[in-house]
């Protein structure tokens, strides 16, 4: 996958230009289901040589498939190109390994978006998935610098069941 083509639309999503926003939009969803795409998305939102604001709107859109996709790891049959697309197992293998490393790297506006999708994953991978997460998490926690552990931005915690309806007291 072209590092410098996803750069280039993330980049473009942020144009005051509304048809360049919305083309920048489409080849980001038209990239989707191909090989290598998701990895190639995280690789350039997490690199210090990409612009902040763009890390930002990369990071925004990796959570959101991450929210959609992260949870099957089968096709629906019958379902729309969408409900087709799944995250390959080398994707998640690389995003699991990598996203404790992005996640303290991260600037201050990046890290809750990349903690909230460490969260989901973990939710849905841990431990069978992520048997060395709370180990990479804690190794991690030691060499952290205070401003990574900020406790509104500190590493989530991973829900063992997944949370129901809130009620009212």
């Amino acid at each position: 996958m072209d590092l410098q083509a996803i750069y280039a639309a993330l980049a473009s999503t942020l144009s005051p230009d509304q048809q360049q926003r919305q083309a920048a939009e489409a080849a980001l969803k038209g990239w989707e289901g191909v090989p290598g795409y998701v990895s190639s998305l995280f690789r350039v939102v997490n690199s210090a040589e990409v612009a902040v604001e763009v890390r930002q709107a990369g990071i925004v859109y990796f959570k959101n498939i991450v929210n959609k996709h992260w949870d099957r790891e089968d096709p629906i049959p019958g379902g729309t190109p969408e409900q087709q697309w799944v995250i390959s197992q080398d994707e998640r293998n690389f995003v699991r390994s990598s996203i404790v490393e992005a996640l303290v790297h991260a600037d201050s506006k990046c890290r809750p978006v990349i903690a909230e999708s460490l969260r989901r994953i973990a939710g849905q991978d841990f431990p069978d998935k992520m048997p060395t997460f709370l180990q990479e998490v804690a190794q991690r926690r030691a060499s952290c610098t205070p401003e990574v552990l900020e406790p509104e931005e500190a590493a989530p915690a991973v829900d063992s069941e997944p949370a129901g309806p809130e009620e009212d007291p």
